[in-house]
């Protein structure tokens, strides 16, 4: 049974996932159609409005029963007959694949027969996404804090973002041999470590006096910096891309 905190939590999650989306907004393929269809309200939950989406393209639609909790019902349906073959429908379809099983969270957009995924809540100040092929093969996924380029090439997929990597070290405690780590892990290779002391001795501050004051120099740090990704033949690479970096305490 869904909780008062739940509900509230999921009541706010629409416009949180607007706010994050913005800088997304142009870079998919705008759908041929889009579908809705009311579902009956839970008595227990009037102010939630379960709704079906279809999201229709060229060869696939996009399926998403959103009930009011986090995360919605996900999955593909393949569209040989074309769109017109296929009605909008919360009950599963022949050859309907469902994703949720791999994924949880929300439609975010497609890109050629690139379909993007948004996870049901933020991490370290980003939003974590994944990207499925139309047979329902998740084929990447990251966390991003931005996005800037989403771009069809001849083999395959091109992407630009600022990436929220998680480092296994702390940039504070160990500012040249995490750094090295991190480069390691990223591919960054311009410029010195980024410097996140002040938001570590805040926190220190903060802490002072408690058991976990002595803890905070160890956390380790969440690194923005611009990551550029490239999708060819099933296959993923992630280089570093010119841009700011920039470190921080992770969530």
């Amino acid at each position: 049974m869904r909780t008062p905190a739940l509900i509230l939590l999921c009541s706010l999650l629409p416009a949180s996932a607007l706010a994050r989306d913005k800088d997304a907004a142009g870079l998919f393929d705008k759908p041929a159609k889009v579908a809705k269809v009311p579902l009956p309200t839970d008595p227990q939950f009037p102010k939630t409005k379960p709704v079906v989406s279809c999201s229709y393209f060229k060869g696939f639609a996009v399926k998403a029963i959103d009930r009011g909790e986090v995360g919605a019902e996900l999955s593909i349906v393949p569209l040989a007959g074309g769109a017109e073959a296929y009605q909008c429908r919360e009950a599963a379809a022949s050859g309907e694949i469902a994703i949720s099983e791999n994924w949880s969270g929300y439609f975010k957009g497609a890109k050629g027969t690139y379909i993007f995924f948004d996870a049901a809540d933020g991490q370290n100040g980003g939003l974590g996404f994944a990207i499925f092929s139309p047979d329902g093969k998740k084929l990447f996924d990251d966390t991003a804090k931005s996005w800037h380029a989403a771009d069809l090439k001849p083999s395959g997929l091109a992407l630009r973002y600022t990436r929220v990597y998680a480092a296994e070290c702390s940039l504070y405690a160990d500012p040249a041999g995490c750094w090295a780590k991190v480069r390691q892990a990223t591919g960054l290779t311009q410029g010195p470590a980024p410097d996140c002391a002040a938001q570590y001795k805040a926190e220190e501050k903060r802490m002072k006096g408690t058991p976990n004051q002595a803890k905070v120099a160890s956390i380790p740090s969440a690194v923005d910096y611009e990551a550029v990704v490239t999708l060819e033949g099933g296959q993923s690479t992630i280089s570093a891309g010119e841009g700011k970096v920039a470190c921080r305490l992770p969530d």
